[in-house]
């Protein structure tokens, strides 16, 4: 999704052929740049996943009514009740525990937990937690991490998630029961 007004900007998802998922253009709002999709499971609730980015404070991209746009997003997204998982560069220094407090405890009132612990964004002087992934159920997150590359001065974050296991069918294992095994009578029953 390209940015509206002004030059460079915008977000993009990538997503395998193999992920059954569809755009929920509803859930989105036009002054945050942002992209919502519902992915499918079989057997189990959808979840939704957003990638989203917010410009630097100063930058004329930065709508004044961020705070406000966010928290209505996200009223519309609790409200459907179901897993939300939000990655992208929301440029709050999570290192530092007051910058931007007032979006951080937007995130938290509506039960998005940021998960990110290492920094990324390095440079020669300074280091950030700027680039985050929020999720309302920690429980289903295998493990994430923070993946240097070179083409960025941001450094990739990513996480798994956990896949709702399938039934296995029961089968029948045959073996012997040896608990009353006595090596005597054994050599003795061979032997004769």
């Amino acid at each position: 999704q390209n940015r509206k007004k002004g030059l460079c900007g915008g977000v993009a998802m990538y997503i395998s052929d193999r992920i059954h998922w569809t755009r929920r253009k509803d859930l989105g709002w036009e002054e945050i740049e942002c992209i919502w999709i519902e992915v499918f499971q079989k057997n189990a609730k959808s979840i939704l996943v957003s990638t989203i980015y917010r410009p630097p404070l100063g930058i004329k991209y930065l709508s004044p009514d961020f705070s406000l746009l966010l928290e209505q997003m996200l009223l519309n997204v609790t409200e459907l009740a179901k897993e939300t998982i939000i990655l992208g560069d929301t440029n709050i220094n999570y290192l530092i525990k007051e910058d931007n407090k007032d979006i951080k405890d937007i995130f938290k009132l509506y039960g998005l937990i940021q998960i990110i612990d290492k920094p990324t964004r390095i440079s020669s002087t300074t280091k950030t937690l700027i680039d985050t992934i929020f999720t309302t159920d920690v429980m289903n997150i295998i493990s994430k991490d923070v993946i240097p590359i070179s083409i960025s001065d941001h450094d990739l974050v990513g996480l798994v998630r956990k896949i709702n296991h399938q039934k296995i069918p029961p089968r029948t294992i045959k073996c012997r029961n040896y608990s009353h095994y006595n090596a005597d009578i054994m050599k003795e029953q061979l032997w004769v």
